[in-house]
């Protein structure tokens, strides 16, 4: 590659272009270095400052923000963990986008989501006219200080020769795999070859110290055979010599890595069971506390299970919301009527058919559920005690579910009555009645018959307390300044929001309305989370989208208040109930154990009183 003159990422007058970096952890910051070693100007920003000390040393200047870096540059360069934080790098407030002038293009190293990043490509050359070229990397900090580094290329041609000066006094080995995008689908690919291989060598490393031959002397016996790989040459013996200090990557970002290849695979209908395999034996070491760590130090995971004398038993979890029904036996009018409801999710077709505890343990078999907490399906209206006694019976049959939250319309002028019947049942923890919603943020009103404002129905409302039952609350974020009122009135009564209220609009104002609805909604302390229902419809269930909202609501509202629901059968019709709690693993993997606990059984135990 050779870098053409007057390109758009140019200064006038065919001067060296100006870099800018944003994210200065153990890429960033050897990347940083390699460049100020070869000359380059070069201003930096990471948000914890403390990271900028080796750099600013090298002869980096700083900047307040990544709006600043963009102004003071021609290119900007961007290592960072994940979409979400790209996402904000660029488009939050301070972000490149809101910069008066300066870049001209932007150079993601980081490894996110192939789509995000097409969106985010196109956005950004619409809206400020700045070009994006995705180019994960592969090789390593210590490939990076040598100039050694795999680039996997995605974007304009003739916008990657114009970045080609700076990409080849970082990597040895720079391909472009096509439009904007591909480089993340080809990153994908490498991270799929690297963290199975890594397992690989661990096994492998085991195997021979276990056995007993001459651990040492692998790489060299099979350097030429079919077995030989740089992973074998390069990485086998950092794992045999247990040389894990300074580390050449951390565990918890090969395991957000190793999750983001199987929700790109169960995004195209396949199944990968080594990656999955692989992904498994992360999560265990993470689950360990070893999300700082490096990852080739995933041998010590077998060597202290070795010890332990068994592999470490997964955390035990309580779904908070699923639902069961028999078609055959009860009536269900969205799912039995000939005529369709409107759906978030579209067709629901699939859906109608018998879903039963026998369905259901097929479905999350690879999990350690010990309880679930069944919801109101929605069955006959004229006749809402008759769910719970059927759900009785199937439990005292089938052992699921545990407990239940029923029907009761709040509104209704013998409530009254069905709450005392609901409350005699021994399954009966709670009460869910959906209130009148707006179907847009544009169009909510405070006040309207039927919703949390109506007299009527807070005068149904008013008597949970007397019958000792929680409310489960679905509503769309935009009613969430009613939420919080109706807490503050009636401070004796559980609430406990469903679906993750409902964040269906996933652009950056739309994110950052729902995050503003529900900081409000946490300051009552008698309001809990379930985290569900996040599937969008007419695309799978995927871990880029998904994640980064998990991690904002418990962010907000504490881990003490969150509680994981699969909203099984129905979220199926987005992503199997492995995907779903594959994305929730992975958004909490760094939260402590005692942490995970409370969101995968925990709370859960405590708010139904299980």
């Amino acid at each position: 590659m050779s870098q053409s003159s007057g390109n758009a990422a140019s200064p006038p007058g065919g001067a060296r272009p100006r870099l800018g970096f944003i994210g200065i952890g153990l890429m960033g910051s050897a990347m940083s270095l390699r460049l100020l070693e070869r000359g380059w100007l070069v201003t930096v920003w990471n948000r914890e400052r403390a990271s900028l000390d080796p750099v600013l040393a090298a002869g980096a200047t700083e900047a307040s923000s990544p709006r600043e870096v963009a102004e003071r540059s021609d290119i900007v360069l961007i290592c960072v963990l994940d979409t979400r934080a790209v996402e904000d790098c660029v488009w939050g407030g301070s972000g490149v986008a809101a910069a008066a002038g300066g870049a001209r293009l932007l150079i993601d190293f980081s490894t996110i989501d192939a789509d995000a990043t097409r969106t985010f490509a196109a956005r950004l050359r619409e809206h400020r006219g700045i070009g994006w070229i995705d180019a994960p990397v592969s090789g390593g900090p210590a490939a990076a200080r040598e100039g050694g580094l795999t680039v996997m290329a995605g974007g304009d041609e003739e916008e990657l020769r114009a970045a080609a000066a700076v990409l080849t006094d970082l990597a040895s080995n720079v391909t472009r795999m096509g439009p904007a995008g591909s480089g993340q689908v080809t990153k994908v690919l490498n991270q799929a070859i690297v963290g199975s291989g890594f397992v690989v060598m661990a096994e492998a490393l085991h195997l021979a110290e276990t056995a007993g031959i001459d651990a040492q002397a692998l790489p060299g016996c099979l350097a030429g055979g079919f077995a030989d790989s740089a992973l074998l040459q390069r990485l086998y013996p950092l794992m045999q010599r247990r040389a894990f200090d300074p580390p050449l990557g951390y565990s918890r970002q090969l395991l957000k890595d190793m999750k983001a290849v199987k929700s790109f695979a169960h995004g195209l209908g396949l199944d990968l069971p080594m990656v999955e395999t692989a992904a498994a034996r992360f999560n265990a070491y993470v689950e360990r506390g070893n999300a700082m760590a490096d990852s080739v130090s995933i041998i010590r995971l077998y060597e202290q299970e070795r010890q332990d004398g068994t592999r470490q038993e997964a955390l035990p979890v309580i779904d908070a919301h699923q639902h069961f029904w028999n078609l055959s036996e009860n009536y269900h009018p969205w799912l039995c009527d000939a005529e369709p409801v409107p759906f978030r999710y579209g067709d629901y077709a699939a859906l109608r058919r018998n879903y039963l505890p026998a369905d259901y343990r097929t479905d999350t078999a690879q999990y350690r559920v010990v309880g679930t907490v069944h919801i109101e399906a929605e069955f006959d209206p004229a006749r809402p005690v008759a769910e719970t006694e059927w759900l009785e019976r199937l439990a005292a049959r089938e052992g699921l579910p545990t407990a239940c939250v029923a029907q009761a319309r709040l509104d209704d002028l013998e409530v009254e009555a069905v709450l005392a019947a609901q409350a005699e049942r021994s399954m009966v923890r709670g009460i869910r009645h959906k209130p009148r919603a707006a179907a847009r943020p544009e169009e909510a009103l405070r006040g309207a018959s039927g919703s949390m404002d109506d007299p009527a129905w807070r005068r149904g409302y008013a008597l949970l307390a007397k019958y000792g039952l929680s409310f489960d609350l679905q509503t769309p974020w935009w009613h969430l300044d009613a939420a919080y009122d109706l807490a503050r009135d009636f401070p004796e009564t559980q609430i406990i929001v469903n679906h993750t209220a409902l964040p269906s609009d996933r652009s950056i104002e739309g994110l950052r309305a729902w995050r503003a609805a529900l900081a409000g909604l946490a300051r009552a302390p008698n309001v809990a989370l379930k985290i569900s229902g996040l599937g969008l419809p007419d695309q799978p269930w995927r871990a880029a989208l998904n994640v980064p909202v998990i991690r904002d609501a418990i962010t907000l509202f504490g881990a003490d208040r969150c509680l994981f629901a699969s909203n099984y059968p129905v979220d199926s019709l987005a992503g199997s109930f492995d995907v779903i709690m594959d994305g929730f693993l992975q958004a909490i993997a760094d939260r402590t154990e005692a942490e995970r606990r409370q969101l995968l059984h925990d709370n859960a135990v405590r708010l139904y009183r299980l």
